[in-house]
């Protein structure tokens, strides 16, 4: 049995056989929407941790035309992340609910890609991811009994091989993560579910939908920060 130290990793092979690697560190999954939560988690996770970090987000396409916004913030947090903090593995898939009448809980289809990360990166490294976070906050409750379907979510998209834990940070409000975060990268979050078109080109604010309501506070904050 020989052993040896690879990219974080514990190299393992007996003589004219299979390697195994075995991670040094736990391996965390972060789903990244480009909204505050889950920008909350990823900065705890790469700044009070030293975790093996894999981002991961998905390009939700649906009647509220919100993906575009999402994918260009979610891109700019990443490149943010990378510079000032440590680097990390990224990827992107896409699925595309257009015509639907109804898309259903994004915390679905977001949870069956985790589990196809997962399954993808045991297949390719031999080793599992441990923890998956998507973020949460005091002011968002879950819908009743939607959790035992998203947990099952993404073990079926793990399958055959065991779904990582979900793990959580202490939850607190909209807010207390705002004041936990850089500005710049509270300034390049995006919350809104029906973004308005302006006619330059440029994106903005609905501030009607229920996600702009509870980010109002945060918007005014920002706004006496760059006026003093």
């Amino acid at each position: 049995m020989t052993k040896n130290s690879k990219a974080g990793v514990t190299v393992r092979q007996k003589p004219g056989g299979k390697i195994f690697l075995k991670p040094k560190k736990p391996v965390s999954l972060v789903m990244l929407s480009s909204g505050l939560d889950s920008l909350y988690a990823l900065v705890k996770i790469l700044t009070e941790t030293d975790d093996i970090v894999l981002v991961h987000h998905v390009h939700i396409i649906n009647n509220e035309n919100r993906h575009e916004i999402e994918a260009t913030r979610t891109r700019q947090i990443v490149d943010w992340c990378q510079k000032k903090y440590r680097r990390f593995r990224y990827s992107e898939s896409t699925i595309n609910h257009t015509g639907f009448t109804g898309f259903g809980f994004d915390i679905m289809s977001v949870a069956f890609e985790a589990g196809m990360v997962c399954r993808s990166f045991y297949q390719a490294n031999n080793y599992p991811v441990s923890k998956l976070l998507t973020g949460w906050c005091t002011e968002e409750e879950p819908y009743p009994g939607r959790a035992p379907h998203v947990k099952a979510v993404v073990a079926a998209n793990s399958f055959p091989y065991e779904p990582p834990n979900f793990f959580f940070f202490d939850r607190v409000t909209k807010m207390e993560e705002a004041r936990y975060l850089p500005p710049e990268l509270v300034s390049l979050s995006w919350t809104c579910r029906q973004p308005v078109m302006l006619p330059d080109g440029d994106v903005e604010e609905c501030g009607k939908c229920a996600s702009c309501e509870i980010m109002q506070p945060i918007y005014s904050m920002q706004k006496k920060a760059v006026g003093s």
